[in-house]
């Protein structure tokens, strides 16, 4: 059964032409963090193009926070739709780690 951030992901061609998992990147520096990630500048090793990542780590999360990891496909979801607005960042991939 997929998970809805397989199902978020499935046939994205970015996955394949930038990369799928974090090591598919090599980290060059931190740009800033946030309530709930860190954001880096990072260089991908399939095409030597740089972007930007924003890594969140959900093991840190308290049942308390239960909405946070839907919140973040949520916003995935918005960045899609927004990928062509000409004030939001261009979004070309997302991917789930243990």
């Amino acid at each position: 059964m997929m998970t809805e951030h397989q199902r978020l992901v499935e046939g994205n061609e970015n996955a394949r032409r930038i990369g799928d998992s974090k090591s598919d990147f090599e980290v060059l520096e931190k740009l800033g963090r946030g309530a709930h990630g860190v954001v880096f500048k990072v260089k991908s090793r399939k095409n030597g193009q740089t972007y930007v990542m924003k890594i969140v780590d959900f093991s840190s999360q308290s049942e308390a926070e239960g909405q946070f990891r839907s919140n973040a496909i949520r916003e995935v979801q918005v960045l899609k739709l927004l990928k062509d607005h000409p004030h939001v960042i261009k979004y070309y991939n997302s991917f789930m780690e243990d």
